[in-house]
C-alpha cells in the first residue's frame, strides 16, 4: 500500500497465505488489474480523440479545395468577371482567417460555425455557376452556444459533390438548426441524389459499426468526433425526406469553452 500510495501503479501483493491477509492482498491485486486496465482505456481514447482531432484539421481546407477555388478565381479573372473574382477572394481569405483562429480555440460558437460555412457555400455556388441555392432556417437563439470545430462543412461538402452538382440547375442545400430538450439538433437537407432509404440505413449501420464508410472520410470523421465528445446518444445519421437527403447531427447544448 506505501508502495501504491508513493505512485507504484503496477504494485502486486503476494501473499503467503490463505487466511484474512492473503485474501486481502488478493482483492488488492485485482483492484490494481482493474485500475490498469481502466488507465489504458482512457490512454487509448485520448490518443484516437488526438488522431480524429488531427484529422479534423486536415479536412478543414484540404490541397484539393484550395486549388479548385485558385482555379475559379484565375477563370473569372480571365473571363472580366472582377466582381465576382473578388467576391470569392473575400470568402476565401474569411475562411483561412476562421481556420487560423480556431487553432486558438477549442470549442467555437455556432454563429462562429455557420460564418464559415457561409463563406464555403459562396464560394462552391460560384464555382458551380449557380447550380444550387442554399437556405438557412436556424433559430437565432442557437448562435450564443459552442460546438466542436467543424462539424457541418464535411455534410454541405458530401451534399455538393455527392448530390446537387449533379443537376442541371434547381439544386437545394438546407441548413436547419433547432432546440430539443436539452440538445441541439443540425441538419444538412439536400435534393441533388435520390438515395434510397435502404442506402441510408445501411449508411447509419456503418457509422454505428465503426468501419470505414468507402471514400467518406469527412462523415466518419464528424461522427467520431461527435461521438468522442459528447457521448453515446450523439453524432450523425442519415434519412429521406420525400426528394430530400437529410444528415442530422445531435449535440449537446453548451456554452463556454469547456473542452
Amino acid at each position: 500500500m506505501e508502495r501504491f500510495e508513493g505512485g507504484a501503479l503496477i504494485t502486486t501483493f503476494r501473499p503467503a497465505y490463505e487466511d484474512e491477509i492473503g485474501r486481502l492482498g488478493k482483492s488488492f491485486n485485482t483492484m490494481m488489474e482493474r485500475l490498469n486496465h481502466s488507465i489504458k482505456e482512457i490512454y487509448t481514447i485520448e490518443e484516437e480523440k488526438r488522431a480524429t482531432e488531427f484529422k479534423m484539421f486536415e479536412a478543414q481546407i484540404n490541397p484539393h479545395f484550395l486549388y479548385n477555388t485558385l482555379t475559379t478565381i484565375i477563370w473569372l479573372i480571365e473571363h472580366a468577371e472582377k466582381d465576382q473574382a473578388v467576391k470569392v477572394t473575400y470568402s476565401l481569405s474569411n475562411m483561412l482567417r476562421e481556420l487560423m483562429g480556431r487553432n486558438k480555440q477549442n470549442l467555437i460558437t455556432l454563429e462562429q460555425e455557420f460564418k464559415y460555412l457561409v463563406n464555403y457555400t459562396d464560394i462552391q455556388k460560384t464555382r458551380y455557376k449557380e447550380k444550387f441555392s442554399s437556405i438557412y432556417l436556424v433559430d437565432a437563439v442557437l448562435l450564443q452556444y459552442y460546438t466542436i470545430r467543424l462539424i457541418l462543412q464535411p455534410l454541405v461538402e458530401n451534399a455538393i459533390y455527392h448530390g446537387v452538382k449533379n443537376l442541371e440547375r434547381g439544386g437545394i442545400i438546407k441548413i436547419t438548426g433547432e432546440l430539443e430538450g436539452g440538445d441541439i439538433i443540425l441538419e444538412v437537407w439536400d435534393n441533388g441524389n435520390n438515395v434510397a432509404e435502404g442506402r441510408l440505413r445501411e449508411l447509419n449501420a456503418l457509422l454505428d459499426s465503426g468501419e470505414q464508410i468507402g471514400s467518406g472520410i469527412g462523415i466518419r470523421n464528424v461522427h467520431d468526433r461527435v461521438r468522442h465528445y459528447y457521448g453515446p446518444g450523439y453524432g450523425l445519421d442519415f434519412r429521406k425526406e420525400g426528394v430530400f437527403t437529410v444528415a442530422r447531427i445531435r449535440i449537446r447544448m453548451e456554452k463556454g469553452d469547456a473542452l
